[in-house]
C-alpha cells in the first residue's frame, strides 16, 4: 500500500518543486506540501508545486509551526484518502535525501505497525549548534522519559495509519510536537524502529528555521514538564509523609523504642503519604491511559522496597546520632530521585502485548 508524504514548508528554495518531482516519480503515494504561513515571494514556489500530478498544496494563513503543519497533513489524508499504509513527514530543506525517503517507505512495508525513525549518525561536517543541541536533547529524552535515540529530532518519520489517531491529537504545535510524538509513543510501548541516513547540512545550517534560542527553550521546558510535575507530586506526598511521620514518631510512639518507633512511623506514613503519591502520578504524562489494576501492584512493590529502604536507612543513621526527622527528609529525598526513574519506566509504562493487541484493532477497524 501506498503512504502520503507530508512536506511542512515554511520559505522554502526553489528546488523544494524538483525534489516534489523526483519523490512523486517513485510512485510512493501522493504529495501534501504544507505552506505554513510563508512570505508572499514564495508563493510561485507553491503554485509551481500545485501544478504537479499528485501534489496537493495546503496552507496557514499564518506561521503556526511544524507541528501543526504535519497536523493539517494528517487531517488532510484521514478525510480524502482511505486506503494508506500510513504517512511519512519530510522536512522541506532538503536534509533528507530521496533516497532516505525510500528506505523509510520501505521500512514501513516491512513493519506496518511500527513508528519507523530517519536517523542522522551526526558525523564529521555536523554544525557545532546542530551536534550540541542533538546530544542534550537525546540525553534529557532519556533522563525524563526513557526515550533512547541518538537523533530525537529526525523529521523523517514514517508514521502507520493505526498511529494517526493519537498521534493527530498530540499536543504541541511546533518542534515539541515531534518530541511529544516519541515520549507518548514511547509511554504506550509503540514499537520503534531507526533507518541509518545520510546526515546532511547546507551552509552550516542556515536554512533551518529552528529558532536557537525559543525553541531551545520551548523543548527544555517541554522535556523538563514531567519531572517538575513528579517533583511536584512527591513534594506534596512529602509533606503528608513527614508530618504524619513527625506526629507518630514524636507524639503516638515517643515512648517506643528506637526501632519500633521508627518502624511504625514509617509505616503508617508512608501508607498513608503513597495514596496520594499514586493519584497525583497517575495523572502526569508518562502515566496517563495506563490501566489501573496492574500499576497499582508494580506501584506498591516500588513503595514495599522504598520502605524497607527508608526505614534501614534512617534507623541505621539514626542509631549513630543524628535526628531522625532530618536524616528521613534526606534520605526519602535521594529515594525519590530514584523511584522517578522506575516508575517512569515500569510502573506506568503500557505492555508491548497490550499495545499490539489496540494497534492490530485499529487496523481492523480501518
Amino acid at each position: 500500500m501506498k503512504c502520503a508524504i507530508i512536506i511542512p514548508a515554511l520559505n522554502p528554495k526553489e528546488d523544494l518543486v524538483a525534489y516534489i518531482e523526483e519523490i512523486l516519480s517513485l510512485d510512493i503515494g501522493p504529495i501534501l506540501l504544507v505552506d505554513d504561513g510563508s512570505d508572499a515571494a514564495t508563493r510561485a514556489i507553491f503554485r509551481a508545486a500545485a501544478a504537479l500530478d499528485g501534489c496537493t498544496v495546503l496552507r496557514h494563513d499564518r506561521n503556526i509551526g511544524k507541528g501543526k503543519a504535519i497536523k493539517t497533513g494528517i487531517a488532510y489524508c484521514r478525510q480524502h484518502f482511505s486506503e494508506l499504509a500510513g504517512i511519512i513527514t519530510v522536512d522541506a530543506d532538503g536534509q533528507h535525501r530521496v533516497a532516505d525517503v525510500v528506505k523509510v517507505y520501505r521500512r514501513m512495508q516491512a513493519e506496518p505497525m511500527a513508528l519507523v525513525l530517519g536517523c542522522r549518525d551526526f558525523g564529521a561536517g555536523t554544525p557545532t549548534r546542530s551536534k550540541i543541541g542533538n546530544t542534550l536533547i537525546s540525553f534529557g529524552m532519556n533522563l525524563l522519559y526513557g526515550v533512547k535515540l541518538k537523533d530525537s529530532q529526525t523529521g523523517l518519520r514514517g508514521i502507520p495509519a493505526a498511529m494517526l489517531d493519537w498521534v493527530a491529537r498530540l499536543p504541541g504545535n511546533r518542534y515539541e510536537f515531534e518530541l511529544n510524538m516519541l515520549i507518548v509513543g514511547h509511554k504506550m510501548a509503540v514499537r520503534c524502529v531507526t533507518e541509518t541516513i545520510e546526515t546532511v547540512y547546507f551552509d552550516n545550517n542556515k536554512g533551518s528555521h529552528y529558532r536557537t534560542v525559543s525553541d531551545s527553550f520551548r523543548i527544555f521546558l517541554h522535556l523538563s514538564r514531567a519531572f517538575v510535575q513528579y517533583l511536584g507530586s512527591s513534594a506534596l506526598s512529602a509533606i503528608v509523609d513527614i508530618a504524619a511521620f513527625i506526629l507518630l514518631s514524636q507524639i503516638f510512639f515517643a515512648s517506643f523504642p528506637l526501632g519500633q518507633r521508627l518502624l511504625l512511623s514509617t509505616v503508617a506514613a508512608r501508607l498513608l503519604s503513597s495514596i496520594v503519591n499514586y493519584s497525583v502520578n497517575r495523572r502526569l504524562v508518562y502515566a496517563q491511559s495506563s490501566r489501573i489494576y496492574p500499576t497499582v501492584i508494580r506501584y506498591y512493590s516500588l513503595w514495599f522496597c522504598q520502605l524497607l529502604s527508608s526505614f534501614s536507612l534512617v534507623w541505621l543513621i539514626s542509631a549513630n546520632g543524628p535526628n531522625e526527622v532530618f536524616v528521613k527528609i534526606a534520605v526519602d529525598l535521594g529515594l525519590a530521585l530514584i523511584s522517578y526513574q522506575i516508575q517512569l519506566r515500569w510502573v506506568f509504562r503500557e505492555g508491548k502485548r497490550d499495545n499490539r493487541d489496540k494497534y492490530r484493532t485499529q487496523r481492523e477497524v480501518r
